[in-house]
């Protein structure tokens, strides 16, 4: 037992075998920790036990697999797979471009002449909004944290909090990351929620693309955070406050995946391997004799550069064996596989390959994709968007001269356009909803306005603006006039639901006006003087076509008679 060294591990983990020697007793060690292996096997999870077989037992190498956590990358490394590593800065990258590609709209109470210099000074070189967003949002992925460092004039220093009351312009803004902005005094004081286990001075390092770097303290005031993947706090503190980087998330995957990739290359150089089989090889070998086995081998290459083949003695032996690589695709698309499902996008999106398949082209691959950057807009790039908004709008010199309207909100500009055809079949199902809906009483035509759609369908379209009037009867016909809610004073009674006709369907005044060939106040007229059964439907009037053909009959018939003169109108 001196040859061997048992290391006991703390957190129920098995004691580690060290050999400190090639001679031990290994099996003597084994049966002495074989109880303690068990034990900590058996209480860590449940799981079924065979001895017999060796299930669940110390040899049972499924029963004993855990996940450990690594470390966080470096810098070095990080800036690495950024600069030389394709898939990688894709994978940092590709969300907040698409996610900003389409911009946002301004919603405040600003006139046209402030809106246009938000426009200009948000889109400038030393202010340009959406690149520091996009930019602060990229770092935050790669590193799990950065900041966008305002530089302002207000009279005080950096390391002061930022006096909105003296601020004049904006000089720049500069984004970095978390390996360079670093929190060294945090917020204290329980009293002050905003603050309190929160960064309130950090230290910045800035490089230039020269070989000049400045670095200094800020306050948190002067910085707009932009976090990585939300972490527990436990594991937050370890990272100073910065949250978790994707390439961290990644890196297994990306390592399996691209490793492989590069492992088949070195293969594919490989496809064939030669066998020489010289005859006292082995011979010259023990007596140290490598000149005559390296000059037998040079002379078989040359003799294959010369004649074009090999040339042996009767003796020797030549081979060549291919190497097969059947399978080897299927494992490198399930290791591809693997890369694509943790890092968030589709196959289309980060390997940039179509769907097979038919019917097989992308586009719902893409609009999922453009659909998840929809959705990370609220939590992630809005609240930074709008901090530094209002910096810029609340600073003297500003585009505004310092106005801020405190319900000033952006609104996202869709990042899936659809084409016309689907935009043409989509708006022709929104308009045969929304005509049955009015028809049916459900909604007004007021309430029917206020439907979103019609504004993105119709440029120029006014919601609020009073509903246009419905088109003229045709040329000639009796009571051609628009239907403009001339009505007596005297409601009309509703039919008994007895007066309806079983199986035929119910039909709006419109209908009735063009059947008659008169106007909708007219219907509404000869209901109200019962010359045909009208049944209330919710807010509105509805009518059979057979007792409105049998009440005009019956009233033209009367009217035949004399009963109501020689020549009595319709209506």
């Amino acid at each position: 037992m001196s040859g061997l060294v048992i290391h006991g591990h703390g957190g129920g983990r098995p004691p580690r075998i060290v050999h400190k020697r090639a001679r031990g007793d290994i099996k003597r060690v084994l049966d002495a920790v074989r109880p303690s292996l068990e034990r900590r096997q058996r209480s860590d999870r449940a799981a079924w036990v065979n001895p017999h077989s060796g299930l669940g037992g110390i040899h049972d190498r499924a029963s004993f697999t855990e996940f450990e956590g690594g470390s966080p990358m470096s810098s070095q490394a990080a800036d690495a797979l950024m600069e030389f590593n394709a898939i990688a800065r894709r994978v940092v990258w590709r969300e907040p471009e698409d996610a900003t590609r389409e911009g946002y709209d301004l919603k405040g109470q600003y006139t046209p002449e402030q809106l246009e210099a938000i426009e200009a000074a948000s889109t400038s070189k030393e202010t340009n909004l959406l690149n520091i967003v996009t930019r602060g949002r990229a770092f935050a992925r790669a590193t799990g944290g950065a900041g966008a460092i305002i530089f302002a004039e207000d009279g005080w220093k950096m390391s002061d909090p930022l006096d909105f009351t003296r601020l004049e312009k904006i000089n720049r803004i500069e984004v970095v990351d978390a390996f360079d902005l670093c929190p060294v005094q945090w917020g204290t004081n329980r009293k002050r929620k905003r603050t309190w286990g929160k960064p309130v001075l950090y230290q910045y390092h800035l490089h230039s693309a020269g070989p000049v770097s400045t670095s200094g303290l800020v306050h948190h005031s002067r910085v707009v955070r932009f976090d990585g993947l939300e972490l527990p706090a436990r594991q937050q503190a370890l990272r100073l406050g910065w949250g978790g980087a994707i390439l961290d998330l990644i890196y297994t995957e990306l390592a399996n995946a691209l490793g492989s990739h590069q492992f088949t290359a070195e293969a594919v150089s490989m496809v064939t391997n030669e066998i020489y089989k010289i005859t006292g090889i082995g011979e010259a070998g023990l007596a140290g004799n490598s000149d005559y086995i390296v000059d037998r081998l040079e002379a078989i290459q040359l003799s294959r550069g010369i004649f074009g083949g090999v040339v042996i003695d009767k003796d020797e032996e030549y081979q060549v064996i291919e190497r097969s690589f059947t399978g080897l695709g299927d494992l490198l698309d399930r290791l591809t596989a693997m890369l694509v499902a943790v890092s968030e996008q589709s196959k289309t999106i980060l390997m940039g390959e179509q769907p097979s398949g038919l019917n097989a082209n992308g586009d719902s691959e893409i609009q999922a994709w453009y659909d998840h950057c929809a959705s990370r807009h609220d939590p992630d790039y809005t609240p930074p968007l709008m901090e530094l908004l209002q910096v810029l709008l609340r600073a003297r010199l500003g585009p505004t001269g310092g106005y801020w309207d405190p319900k000033t909100s952006v609104d996202w500009r869709p990042l899936w356009t659809p084409t016309e055809d689907e935009s043409a079949s989509t708006n022709l199902k929104h308009s045969q909803a929304t005509a049955l809906m009015v028809s049916s009483g459900v909604v007004s035509t007021d309430e029917a306005r206020k439907q979103p759609w019609l504004s993105e369908a119709f440029v120029g379209f006014d919601p609020n603006a009073p509903a246009p009037p419905p088109p003229a009867a045709p040329p000639g016909a009796p009571g051609g006039d628009a239907f403009d809610a001339v009505e007596s004073t005297e409601p009309i009674i509703a039919a008994d639901d007895s007066e309806m006709m079983p199986g035929e369907p119910l039909v709006g005044t419109r209908d009735v006006a063009r059947f008659l060939g008169v106007s909708r106040a007219t219907v509404i007229n000869m209901a109200r003087d019962q010359r045909f059964p009208a049944f209330r439907m919710n807010r509105a009037w509805r009518f059979q076509m057979s007792s409105v053909r049998a009440g005009v009959a019956r009233y033209q018939a009367e009217a035949t008679d004399g009963a109501r003169g020689d020549q009595a109108p319709l209506c």
